[in-house]
């Protein structure tokens, strides 16, 4: 659709609500019609902006009720405070901390409130994420899709990859560690989208926290490798695996809610000239060096995540690369000879932070057994690195 003629600078058009069913055409699948429809009613005149303008829409998916009268079920009303006051959220000097989660590679992410109301009196609360985009969409047009790649690279590109893998009819949409999508949106012109999940925190939040022991980070470890195995079977890759996209629930249960840069499958190759290779201190050298993402690029990506668990380090510092000083303290640690000379043991295990050390759940070991592990995950040559699926097998025997 054209741009209206006389228009001040500036000032952005719109179009009707059939062009906003277009241009979301693409992003919202059948189990999103109620969102969108919401969207379509909601019209701004003010600003000339389609807003989730709630307090009442009807959601998406299955929140669990307790609801257990004979008879047909009463009409469900549902209220999603996060998307009542999303404006806010994404206005950082407006949030509550309390809210606000944390940063993912593209967006942000915030706990939320499903307020369900089932009848009269019976009125159930269910937490949520809410993750907004980054990129601020002004209002929408028609939509016609590029037929060139660098589509992928824009925000509706990367929103719609997220939609269309978490709506999918596959087993990896089904898997433990994927986050469920409860609906999505467009928000004051920005992306967002509901999940269903309780948060603790992000992984990046608590791998520097004591309280974060030894047992959990290594069950959190074999749930993310065991993703990674799942996204490899199906010739996906992630490209963007980093602390910062991944959430905890609070029974400590991990969740991939970041896919932004997923290539390989129905996704297609990474597109040429792409602007984002991932986040720093994870990105594979051999990846930078040659342009071509391989499986053992993710699971470059994933050992330097299992060296900030047992290091409690970032990936990335002024001048510190995690996987350059962990490979450099390793192999000057002392030899057996060296320390059997001085107390009869085996060295100790070097890049495993103190804290761990006399813990109740850690294994000398297992701390062993887990940074050579992951020194193998980062070596730069790609013969000495193991498959996802190997890395599996080794963490499954500790």
């Amino acid at each position: 659709m054209a741009v209206e003629s006389g228009q001040p600078a500036g000032e952005t058009c719109v179009g009707t609500p059939d062009d906003l069913q277009v241009e979301f055409d693409f992003t919202f699948s059948s189990r999103c019609e109620s969102l969108v429809a919401a969207a379509m009613s909601s019209k701004k005149a003010a600003n000339k902006t389609y807003f989730f303008d709630l307090p009442e829409v009807r959601l998406l998916g299955s929140i669990p009720t307790n609801n257990t009268a004979p008879g047909p079920d009463p009409p469900v009303v549902s209220t999603l405070k996060s998307f009542r006051e999303l404006a806010e959220f994404v206005d950082m000097t407006r949030v509550k901390f309390e809210d606000f989660i944390g940063n993912t590679l593209f967006g942000q992410v915030y706990r939320g409130e499903i307020i369900q109301q089932r009848g009269l009196d019976n009125i159930h609360k269910s937490n949520v994420m809410v993750k907004a985009w980054n990129y601020r969409l002004r209002e929408v047009r028609s939509f016609v899709k590029p037929s060139n790649s660098l589509w992928r690279q824009t925000a509706k590109g990367r929103f719609h990859d997220e939609m269309k893998l978490l709506t999918a009819s596959s087993p990896l949409s089904r898997h433990d560690n994927m986050v469920k999508l409860i609906g999505s949106g467009l928000v004051n012109g920005r992306l967002a989208a509901v999940y269903e999940l309780d948060p603790l925190d992000t992984l990046r939040n608590l791998l520097p926290r004591d309280d974060f022991g030894w047992f959990s980070r290594v069950k959190v470890a074999i749930q993310f490798a065991s993703l990674i195995e799942a996204f490899h079977s199906q010739n996906l890759k992630l490209r963007n695996i980093c602390a910062d996209n991944l959430v905890i629930d609070k029974d400590f249960h991990l969740k991939l809610v970041d896919f932004g840069l997923l290539i390989g499958g129905d996704f297609g190759d990474m597109p040429p000239f792409e602007q984002v290779w991932g986040c720093v201190g994870y990105v594979d050298p051999c990846f930078a060096d040659t342009g071509k993402f391989m499986d053992k690029s993710d699971v470059f990506s994933y050992g330097v995540l299992l060296l900030e668990h047992v290091t409690k380090r970032a990936a990335h510092e002024k001048n510190f690369y995690l996987d350059v000083w962990a490979r450099g303290e390793y192999e000057t640690r002392p030899k057996k000879a060296q320390c059997r000379k001085v107390c009869r043991q085996c060295p100790p295990v070097v890049v495993v932070h103190e804290s761990f050390r006399g813990s109740t759940w850690f294994d000398a070991k297992d701390g062993a057994a887990i940074t050579k592990l992951a020194l193998r995950c980062v070596s730069r040559d790609l013969d000495q690195r193991p498959t996802i699926k190997e890395v599996v097998e080794l963490l499954g025997q500790l």
